[in-house]
């Protein structure tokens, strides 16, 4: 073959490769189920009529838990829609995590994970504990005097008296259930609020949701750092009542980080236990969409060129095996960073930590512009 023909042949054939590259590469929003559903409808008509609330709730791992990336969606979101407030937060602060804006005041009460310790946990797999006659009082920034729509859930395990919760107003309200179990009491208030117990009083608080009463998009935060998806099965039975009880429209799943690194992963039993759960999801959340993030690109520093965590491929090709099969939305971390091997390059630019695994809070934010965008675009 003379080099002419050579040279030509090469081109052709780096010619079909980048096509090839280029048409499988995919940093979009891919929906594998119905053009329309019903969060979908009702995504754009929130928009179109200005009325209602569309609530998304992220269950996570500490990408979830620092609430740089979940703060900055929620922002472009409530841009867009309105802002009908944060959604569901945690009762109590959760060492080495951050809910943006919400600050917690008050030592007498423990809060506890279900990352850590075994207990009735609700769902998200935080609760926490009375001890003694001490108060908690939870705070927004920006919102002082601000007027909310509150929903607690409750477990009265020892109690002779009431729980009470007061606003900034002074305004006192009292829950004194008859039954040991879980409950959700619901009541207006204006923020700061304090709850508290009497001394010799044990309860269990969950869950907490804030919302303003106006229309537009509240955004949970549901992340535990260490977490995966499997920490669901720590928690109560009937986690599927309390996420019945939000009444979700969204639920995105943002998992696959710890996995990736788990070297003795079973991937077997991860996709059954993905597929059990996500049937489960449907079941108490019938006409809300699911939404799963592929993991982020991360590195391994014990590991050759591109350092990657053995297992991150695998898990990678199992969300978006899951979502396809399930008829679930999708959207890769990795493509939307560009592709293997990406993290050295966001380390570079300074939007990934020098662990390989976490972003900076500017790296989490451009994530979320770019989901937010395709978010958009999806409900106009």
């Amino acid at each position: 073959m003379n080099k002419v023909k050579y040279f030509f042949f090469v081109g052709i054939v780096m010619l079909l490769v980048g096509c090839a590259i280029s048409s499988t590469k995919e940093t979009g929003l891919i929906n594998y189920g119905e053009t329309t559903q019903p969060w979908l409808l009702k995504l754009q008509r929130v928009k179109q009529e200005k009325q209602g609330v569309f609530r998304i709730v992220q269950f996570g791992d500490s990408h979830t838990a620092a609430d740089f990336f979940t703060s900055q969606l929620r922002k472009r979101l409530q841009a867009y829609w309105g802002n009908a407030g944060i959604g569901w937060i945690y009762p109590n602060r959760v060492k080495g995590q951050r809910i943006d804006g919400v600050i917690y005041r008050g030592k007498g009460w423990q809060t506890m994970t279900s990352r850590k310790e075994k207990t009735d946990f609700p769902l998200g797999g935080v609760t926490a504990f009375s001890q003694g006659k001490e108060a908690v009082t939870i705070e927004i920034t920006k919102a002082a005097k601000t007027a909310y729509h509150a929903t607690f859930s409750l477990y009265p395990l020892l109690t002779h008296s009431p729980l009470q919760i007061t606003d900034a107003m002074g305004k006192s309200a009292y829950f004194n259930p008859d039954s040991n179990q879980w409950h959700y009491f619901s009541l207006d208030v204006t923020l700061p609020l304090t709850y508290q117990t009497n001394a010799n009083d044990l309860w269990q608080i969950g869950l907490i949701n804030l919302e303003t009463g106006h229309s537009g998009i509240t955004l949970s935060a549901l992340g535990l750092n260490g977490g995966r998806f499997s920490e669901w099965q720590k928690w109560r039975k009937d986690w599927a009542l309390d996420l019945k009880q939000m009444n979700a429209d969204l639920i995105i799943l943002a998992y696959g980080t710890n996995e990736a690194f788990d070297e003795q992963l079973d991937l077997a039993k991860t996709e059954q236990m993905w597929r059990q759960q996500i049937k489960e999801i449907r079941k108490a959340l019938p006409n809300a969409g699911i939404l799963i993030l592929g993991a982020p690109n991360a590195l391994d520093k014990g590991l050759g060129h591109c350092e990657q965590p053995r297992q991150l491929d695998r898990m990678q090709a199992l969300q978006k095996k899951i979502a396809q099969s399930e008829k679930l939305f999708y959207w890769s971390l990795q493509e939307s960073m560009g592709g293997q091997c990406s993290m050295q390059q966001w380390q570079k630019m300074g939007l990934a930590r020098s662990d390989g695994i976490h972003f900076t809070p500017q790296g989490y934010q451009k994530l979320a512009d770019s989901l937010a965008k395709q978010l958009i675009n999806l409900g106009q």
